[in-house]
């Protein structure tokens, strides 16, 4: 800004320099202060259009910037569910095969969990379904506490979540541990919510699949994950099923 109004200072000041000029005659006095006149109104001119282009700089820099945030805004909304704020079906997928890449390179293994909420039905249909969407925002809130660095809980659709629990160790390769974590899951499913000024309790049925023992895609872990909560819910719901022959 400073360089580029430089010159225009430079020209103002050959203008008030020539006022100090004293014409020999009338004639040559009219040409100065003509020519002085000129070069005033040049050097405003420039004023005006430079100061016109710093502030369609400034506009178009806030466009940009505006654009940039309504493109990060929809790519988050592509990814999260709205009522949850937790990732879709379409941002579990996405960070499901990440996870699998990074157990892949590391030789750690990987849990898929499926969860579906027992008794939520009559949640909607007694206190309507604007308590069913804080329930599930209050779910996912307490769900995702239990949750260490780079583990995902998703909201797959309607009472349906999946989760991720990365960086297994060895130690997990038969599931105790990650059955373990399924339970403490479901103990904290099972407390009263506040909802409404009502305390409102649901269950869930949870089924899980461990990478690399039952499968290596993320569709398989999930698919097996989900007959494994199918599992649970024919069991008599609210348990946890994960019993599966191992790859061959």
């Amino acid at each position: 800004m400073t360089v580029t109004v430089l010159p225009y200072l430079a020209g103002l000041g050959a203008c008030l320099l020539l006022l100090t000029v004293q014409p020999p005659d009338l004639a040559q006095g009219g040409a100065l202060y003509a020519g002085v006149g000129v070069v005033a109104l040049i050097t405003v001119r420039q004023f005006v259009t430079l100061s016109d282009h710093v502030q369609l700089t400034s506009e178009l820099q806030e466009y940009a910037e505006a654009l940039h945030r309504s493109r990060e805004e929809m790519a988050f909304q592509a990814r999260h569910d709205p009522v949850t704020g937790l990732c879709n079906r379409a941002g579990f997928y996405e960070a499901l095969g990440q996870q699998l890449q990074q157990a892949y390179v590391a030789r750690t293994r990987l849990a898929v969990l499926f969860v579906d909420l027992d008794h939520f039905k009559p949640v909607n249909d007694t206190y309507g379904h604007a308590a069913g969407d804080e329930l599930l925002l209050a779910l996912g809130e307490r769900v995702t506490a239990l949750l260490g660095p780079g583990e995902t809980m998703a909201r797959l659709g309607g009472d349906e979540f999946g989760l991720i629990l990365a960086h297994l160790g060895a130690e997990d390769g038969s599931g105790e541990t990650v059955a373990a974590r399924a339970e403490e899951i479901l103990r904290q499913i099972r407390e009263p919510f506040a909802i409404g000024g009502n305390w409102v309790r649901v269950g869930a049925s949870i089924g899980f699949s461990l990478f690399p023992d039952h499968a290596a895609d993320p569709d398989q872990l999930v698919a097996l994950a989900d007959e494994a909560m199918y599992l649970a819910k024919t069991a008599g719901k609210g348990q946890v099923r994960g019993i599966f022959p191992a790859r061959g």
